[in-house]
């Protein structure tokens, strides 16, 4: 039994928007793959951006790069297009917080703990409940 990835975060130059998509594609139609936009969303135009070009399926959102109110507008196009979000670049307890703090948010969106995998994914036997 291998090791199946879950999520290949920017795998490409984040001013690369056709190599993005391309892999993208490729990840998901072949392999069943999500890939996120991590530095190529760095703005609130990046994601219509990624919206309307189908670019990826999921959005890292970068709380030092765009602030709590970007934050909150990222999540609400983001959601409103159906795509998976993540909240990266902050401690886990940060992470929680604002998770906690956004009811209306937290069926799309996701804590992410290091190397993007929650527990019960890297180490199972542990038993992990992580919902």
């Amino acid at each position: 039994m291998g090791l199946i990835p879950i999520l290949f975060e920017q795998p490409v130059h984040r001013d690369d928007w056709d190599g993005l998509g391309y892999v993208s594609n490729i990840a998901r139609e072949r392999y069943g793959v999500s890939v996120a936009a991590n530095e190529s969303c760095i703005s609130l135009v990046d994601v219509y951006r990624i919206v309307e070009g189908n670019i990826v399926d999921v959005i890292n959102i970068k709380l030092a790069k765009v602030g709590v109110i970007g934050a909150l507008d990222i999540v609400e196009k983001g959601r409103s297009a159906g795509l998976d979000l993540m909240i990266g670049g902050m401690s886990v307890l940060l992470s929680d917080c604002l998770h906690e703090r956004s009811p209306s948010y937290s069926d799309n969106l996701q804590m992410f703990l290091p190397f993007n995998a929650r527990p019960n994914h890297v180490m199972p036997s542990l038993g992990f409940n992580w919902q």
